[in-house]
């Protein structure tokens, strides 16, 4: 191209010419100058001819040593120079080049870099490049901005080399410090299992998902969701969202231990029913076959040994059935601060003065109460004081824990000193000691009989490394004081004859054999009468067709098909006078409790002596039938 000749211009013409290229100079220097991203000029050489203030101040540079700086002394990264020179050679825009920036103050940091070559008409090529720089602030798409929001972090990797291309502000708490792989922000024990999932994501292109334990923290634990991306059925890169599982792990896990919980109680309750029956024919056969040992020392000696044994497996059973069916309670408003109070504990009393209501039956509460505090008191560190707090908390999450949404009344006790990872995922385990050998039942009861109540508690880590129960009731509008009724005398009962008859027919009930047998031959030796039944069908049909009166019906409450309550029922429809006599192997039977048996009926717990039978049976059909419902 040739060049303009100015030589038959007037001077008044050139000098405004030259004003008004003076102008657009300064105009668009003044824009440049106001841009807040850092860019510069620089020659094919990659010397920087002249920059803005933002790229001063990102580089930390002053006006006098512009002239003596290269670009590639500013950015050591060899792409950038690649990419650059490709932009000269070509005269094509590079936009949108990732690289990783170090400087002196602010660490390592992820940055685009754009390349616009300007057209030197005089040489018929570019001789200079516009390098505009975006810093991570100006690079974060509004996506990854909200993932910032979100707590996740999204970052870009080489799948051929592990070095991370882009990463969005939250990784900064994700990726190791130390290097830019992905690789060392994994525990080491998780290392191998992680590198698998990652090698098979490249090898298939399909998207994957891992969660480790963080090699920062051994107790964090993150989770990636790896899509790789394909080009041309290659995979180039790997987009992962990283986040945070920690706390949605422990949720998870603490709702597996409760559904296993619940999965235990009922197994304990079924097999604790089926023991009492077993210890109900070892002591009632037992009780029999001591009565025939007469004077023989060694038949005695070891009828009795087999009773001690009974014994201990009874108090087991006990146990067993305490926890696996809790009593029935009945929960009802109450102050919970007052409740408190009157419990009497040593333990800090925290919270407001004010009356919280919470639904809860107090008497199944204390105990739990006891049992908490206890264990509390177990774990103090050294000179600390255990406290007891109240407050009234609102829960608007839903979680996958078990917890409903509403408010509650909250009871806090603590502080557990430093809680081991096995105390914190099995305090509320049937028989769990940190010892070697558990020594009893421990917090299974307890924990129970509160979500019994309708309540929940769980124990938590705090900020400083110790933990506390927290246990949640329903809250509850307290009922306004009401007086007293005045005292009415009770209404003076007559005697029983003591002459009615002693030879009472008595139907007896029971699905398991050698306890309907042992039943029925006790009262039959004892001049009763006894019809006999394994069912509740076939004790209304045995009722029906016995022509006589029958003045007892012992059943047991759990039969298959027609329960004892119902059987019972159907046959005092036909036969007035009849009473009724229970007996179950499920310590504190809910339905017994609960008033579906009818108030007044007799009521005996397995395994029981074969003296309390008759004891029992004998006070049932003296009771007179004027208290009967």
């Amino acid at each position: 191209m040739e060049r303009i000749d100015l030589d038959h211009w007037k001077a008044r013409e050139v000098a405004r010419l030259l004003t008004l290229v003076e102008n657009d100079r300064r105009y668009y220097q003044e824009i440049l100058t106001s841009l807040p991203i850092p860019v510069a000029v620089v020659s094919r050489e990659l010397h920087v001819a002249m920059v803005n203030r933002a790229f001063r101040l990102a580089f930390q540079l002053k006006h006098e040593e512009l002239g003596d700086k290269r670009l590639d002394d500013l950015i050591a990264a060899p792409e950038v120079r690649e990419r650059i020179l490709s932009a000269f050679e070509t005269n094509s825009p590079e936009p949108g080049m990732r690289f990783t920036m170090t400087g002196a103050d602010k660490g390592k940091k992820v940055c685009r870099l754009t390349v616009i070559p300007l057209w030197d008409a005089y040489q018929d090529r570019p001789q200079e490049a516009i390098v505009v720089i975006e810093e991570p602030d100006t690079v974060v798409s509004p996506a990854a901005r909200l993932l910032d929001a979100l707590g996740a972090a999204a970052w870009q990797s080489d799948p051929r080399t592990g070095e991370v291309a882009f990463a969005n502000g939250a990784a900064s708490s994700f990726l190791a410090e130390t290097s830019s792989q992905w690789t060392d922000r994994v525990h080491p024990a998780d290392a191998s299992r992680v590198a698998w999932v990652y090698e098979a994501a490249i090898e298939s292109g399909a998207e994957a998902m891992v969660e480790y334990r963080s090699a920062k923290r051994e107790n964090r634990w993150l989770a990636d969701r790896i899509h790789p991306v394909l080009e041309e059925g290659n995979v180039v890169g790997l987009e992962v969202i990283t986040v945070d599982e920690t706390e949605a792990r422990r949720r998870r896990t603490q709702a597996v231990q409760h559904a296993e919980m619940e999965a235990t109680m009922r197994l304990a309750q079924q097999v604790a029913h089926e023991f009492n029956n077993l210890w109900m024919i070892v002591t009632g056969y037992a009780e029999v076959m001591a009565e025939r040992a007469g004077g023989d020392e060694e038949v005695s000696s070891g009828l009795e040994a087999i009773q001690k044994a009974a014994e201990r497996g009874i108090l087991s059973t006990a146990q067993l059935l305490q926890f696996g069916r809790p009593a029935t309670s009945y929960p009802r408003p109450v102050d919970l601060r007052e409740t408190l109070r009157g419990f009497g504990t040593e333990m800090e009393l925290r919270g407001a003065a004010a009356p919280i209501g919470a639904l809860l039956d107090p008497v199944r509460f204390e105990p739990c109460l006891q049992a908490l505090v206890e264990f509390v008191r177990a774990r103090l560190a050294e000179h600390a004081q255990g406290y007891i707090q109240t407050e009234e908390r609102t829960v608007v999450a839903d979680l996958a824990d078990g917890l409903p949404r509403g408010q509650f009344a909250a009871l806090r006790l603590g502080p557990i000193a430093s809680p081991t990872p096995k105390l914190l995922q099995q305090w509320c385990h049937p028989f769990y000691s940190e010892a070697e050998k558990a020594a009893s039942i421990g917090l299974a009861p307890c924990y129970a009989q509160i979500r019994q109540m309708g309540g929940w508690v769980t124990l938590e880590t705090l900020s400083c490394g110790d933990a506390e129960f927290v246990v949640f009731f329903p809250l509850a509008r307290l009922p306004e004081p009401v007086r007293p009724p005045a005292a009415v005398a009770a209404p003076v009962e007559a005697p029983a004859d003591t002459a009615s008859a002693r030879l009472e027919t008595i139907l007896v009930v029971d699905d398991e054999e050698s306890i309907r047998n042992l039943v029925a031959r006790v009262l039959s030796r004892s001049g009763y009468g006894v019809l006999v039944a394994e069912s509740g069908e076939e004790g209304v049909r045995t009722a029906e067709e016995y022509e006589g009166a029958i003045g007892l019906v012992l059943t047991d409450v759990m039969l298959p098909g027609m329960r004892g309550p119902e059987m019972a029922a159907r046959v005092r429809k036909t036969r007035t006078g009849v009473r009724t006599l229970y007996i179950s192997g499920y310590m504190d039977d809910p339905d017994l409790v609960s008033g579906i048996l009818p108030a007044g009926e007799g009521f005996l717990q397995k395994p029981f002596t074969l003296q309390s039978l008759l004891q029992t049976v004998r006070g049932v059909l003296d009771e007179p039938l004027s208290r009967k419902n």
